[in-house]
């Protein structure tokens, strides 16, 4: 199982050790564990807490909240009074709805109807570094691209019900609902070098923009002419565009209106976030 921490002053996990802060940072399971795997450090940080404030912040994957769900819950004991123990006493839960789409758009492609062929520059692109400074709001003229917020994640409304279903089945009591954020993020394919410092920052930005302005190019003969002149952004364009953003966003789960479906069971959600000013969490690069 691999945990990953964000938060203003993050400390890493490194081998058996882990430090962790649960007033600043939050807990991202990043990849899918097996659930006993996930109930077993939920169980350890409130354990080897010496000042038992317990998780404050958790970041899920719809996968393994998915997992929760079929979950049968644990007998009365340890484990499960620890579980419930934890979950009744989160502040903040975030549902990651990052995925490697959301910045260059080619619709007519893909299942993402009405949106177009266009760039979102705005959307932030995700690092695997783990500490962050957060913004709020987000300081750059983004409200006309919030129009597009597209995922190939699963409906962060959906997986939040299912929560609720888990915390009931294992009779989870909060004195206070949890504050609810989803985040936002392009995430680079898993072949592609990974962003960690401002070189690699660099190289992946105009390795990006060089890939957009040939795939206009090369598609134009295709391109129905409603979309306008091709290429529809070329470098003085790219140029004037909003600067990008190595981080996430971060909104509130209320921001999230009906999204655009299409017929076709596989297609994802369009998100029109225009009115709403998400949080930025700018990534360390080093």
């Amino acid at each position: 199982m691999h945990v990953q921490v964000a938060g203003d002053r993050t400390r890493l996990k490194v081998f058996s050790l882990f430090y962790f802060n649960p007033e600043h940072d939050i807990l991202h399971v990043a990849r899918q564990p097996r659930v006993c795997d996930f109930l077993a450090v939920l169980h350890d940080l409130r354990a080897y807490d010496p000042k038992d404030v317990g998780l404050l912040s958790l970041a899920l994957e719809s996968a393994l909240v998915s997992d929760l769900s079929y979950f049968k819950p644990l007998p009365e004991g340890l484990a499960r009074t620890s579980f419930a123990h934890t979950l009744s006493r989160l502040q903040r839960i975030i549902w990651v709805a990052s995925s490697p789409i959301g910045r260059a758009i080619m619709s007519i492609f893909s299942n993402l109807p009405t949106v177009g062929f266009r760039f979102i520059h705005s959307m932030p692109i995700m690092s695997p570094n783990a500490s962050y400074d957060v913004l709020a709001p987000d300081p750059r003229p983004i409200q006309s691209e919030l129009k597009y917020v597209a995922t190939a994640s699963s409906d962060p409304r959906s997986v939040s019900l299912m929560w609720r279903d888990i915390l009931g089945k294992w009779g989870v009591i909060q004195s206070r609902p949890a504050q609810q954020q989803v985040l936002f993020a392009f995430q680079p394919w898993a072949g592609d070098p990974a962003i960690r410092d401002a070189e690699s920052a660099q190289s992946y930005l105009s390795r990006e923009d060089d890939i957009w302005l040939r795939t206009q190019q090369a598609r134009s003969s295709i391109i129905p002419k409603k979309v306008g002149r091709v290429p529809i952004e070329g470098p003085e364009e790219l140029a004037r565009a909003v600067r990008p953003a190595f981080g996430f966003w971060l909104f509130p789960i209320e921001a999230l209106k009906d999204p655009e479906r299409h017929p076709l069971v596989w297609s994802q959600p369009v998100f029109d976030l225009r009115g709403h000013e998400p949080e930025l969490a700018l990534a360390h690069l080093y």
